[in-house]
Parts: C-alpha cells; sequence; structure tokens
C-alpha cells in the first residue's frame, strides 16, 4: 500500500488476533492507517496488505534503514499498488468521479466541469500523498496500481 501516515497526533489502537499467539498484539497507529485498512479490507475474501507503520519498527531506525532496499522488489513483485489518499473530503469523490469520466468518455462534460472549478482538482493533487519523493518507486515499479480516495477509486493509467 502507498499512503502517508496522516497527522501524527491523532492515533487509535489495532489490535491483532492471532490465534498462535497468547495475547493479541495492540499497536497504535496513526488513524490515516486505520481510516486505510478498513476502506481496503476485503469482507468475503483474504487481503495481503504490507502496511509499513505495521510492518516495520519505527523505533528501530536501524530496521527502517535496513528496509529501504527491498521495498523496490516487494513493489515489483506484488500483484498491484494501492494508493490511498484518505477519506472523500472538498468534493474529492465528485472529483474522482470526473477524472474517470474524462478518461472514459469521448464527451468533453467533465473537462468544462474542472475547468469552471479547478480548485477540485487543486484540492485532491494538494494532498499530501502526492509531495513524497517515495510514490515514484512505489508507482513506477508497480505492475498495476489503482489510486483510493473516499469511496471511489480508479486504475492510475487515467491519471
Amino acid at each position: 500500500m502507498s499512503y502517508t501516515w496522516g497527522d501524527q497526533s491523532k492515533r487509535s489502537t489495532i489490535v491483532f488476533d492471532e490465534p498462535s499467539v497468547e495475547q493479541a498484539n495492540q499497536l497504535s497507529v496513526t488513524t490515516n492507517s486505520v481510516s486505510a485498512l478498513r476502506r481496503l479490507q476485503c469482507i468475503n475474501s483474504l487481503r495481503v496488505i504490507r502496511m509499513v507503520q505495521i510492518c516495520v519498527n519505527q523505533a528501530n531506525t536501524q530496521e527502517r534503514n535496513h528496509q529501504i532496499q527491498p521495498m523496490t522488489r516487494i513493489h515489483t513483485q506484488a500483484e498491484g499498488i494501492t494508493i490511498y489518499l484518505g477519506e472523500n473530503h472538498d468534493d474529492s469523490d465528485l472529483t474522482m468521479y470526473i477524472v474517470g469520466d474524462i478518461h472514459d468518455s469521448s464527451t468533453n462534460l467533465g473537462e468544462r466541469v474542472l475547468k469552471s472549478n479547478t480548485d477540485m482538482l487543486r484540492s485532491l493533487f494538494g494532498r499530501s500523498w502526492f509531495s513524497r519523493i517515495w510514490v515514484l518507486q512505489e508507482v513506477a515499479t508497480a505492475q498495476s496500481a489503482a489510486m483510493n480516495c473516499g469511496h471511489r477509486s480508479l486504475n492510475w493509467d487515467v491519471f
């Protein structure tokens, strides 16, 4: 998964219920991480998600640095990369819908709507994910990528 942690001061606790462990393990993560997990969960099937905030001990600098090297291999071998921009705000669901419509349609209705309200695009592309340097590596090495924002999901090639 490609995402940003969000506000470090806004935290939630997640519980890992592993049958082989006598006690459930708990981990404090950002609320954006919890939102991403909830939004991307599959109810009827298994989905494997590698979330750096959970998979890598963030308190251990040596471990964090060691995890940088295998990232290209991980992204290359993954079925696909899921990009999570966050929940809907500032009409992002509508913006994602219009961007998808522009890509899929021969009409220029979506283009006219966006031209009349460039703030919608500015808001979507102003999200913190787009300011991360790592996203270039994550998307460039992926076999496929889908961008998720709120209730909408679009294939990366739309962008």
